[in-house]
């Protein structure tokens, strides 16, 4: 590899680590005009009480999916009180939800002036799988597939990684229930789900 190829290489890397360092530094990002995507904001607030910070910020919905959730009496609230953990029988009690999470994000649309925050603790995995399934088989059902929409809210916040059991989970949902094509192998999701996104997409 030649020297110039080499720099770019490097370049690129260090462009990447940037942007998922300012991904981790941001309490939420922009996915959709009415809908962010974040962390706990309790660990945002500092200063001021989180209720003033939601405030602050004019969100007027949320979705908390934290494991010691907190009441926001002036936000109209969802919870769904599931950790990060990868195992067949968490998987199911998060998508067991999912649908009804859906539901609250529809209504939540109609609203006028409608700002939406959908948060974990970290903003990475759980949260993630919701807003990406609500994308997969809501906003952009049959217009693009798993690969895509992952690649859409990683471009708004590279650091999401839903964990490999949610992203199994995904992946039978946009084969058996959509019935697209697979586009993420989740077997090489789970090797390489922090690496290069070509190392488990299934090419078309």
């Amino acid at each position: 590899m030649s020297k110039s190829s080499t720099s770019s290489l490097t370049d690129r890397a260090k462009a990447k680590a940037l942007k998922i360092q300012k991904s981790l530094d941001s309490p939420f990002n922009e996915i959709l005009p009415f809908l962010y995507l974040g962390s706990d904001p309790r660990r945002h607030s500092k200063d001021i009480d989180v209720l003033s910070y939601l405030k602050l910020h004019k969100f007027t919905h949320r979705i908390d999916l934290t494991t010691h959730p907190f009441e926001s009496p002036e936000l109209t609230t969802r919870f769904l009180t599931v950790p990060d953990d990868p195992s067949r029988k968490i998987t199911l009690l998060l998508f067991s939800q999912l649908e009804e999470a859906c539901n609250f994000i529809d209504q939540a649309r109609q609203c006028n002036n409608v700002k939406l925050l959908i948060h974990c603790k970290a903003g990475v995995s759980r949260s993630a799988t919701l807003v990406i399934y609500y994308l997969l088989t809501r906003m952009y059902v049959g217009e693009y597939n798993l690969a895509q929409i992952l690649e859409i809210v990683r471009q708004a916040r590279p650091i999401v990684s839903p964990n490999h059991g949610f992203m199994h989970a995904l992946c039978d949902i946009e084969t058996n229930t959509l019935k697209l094509q697979p586009s993420i192998d989740p077997t090489l999701y789970k090797k390489y789900r922090m690496g290069n996104p070509n190392y488990y997409r299934v090419m078309q």
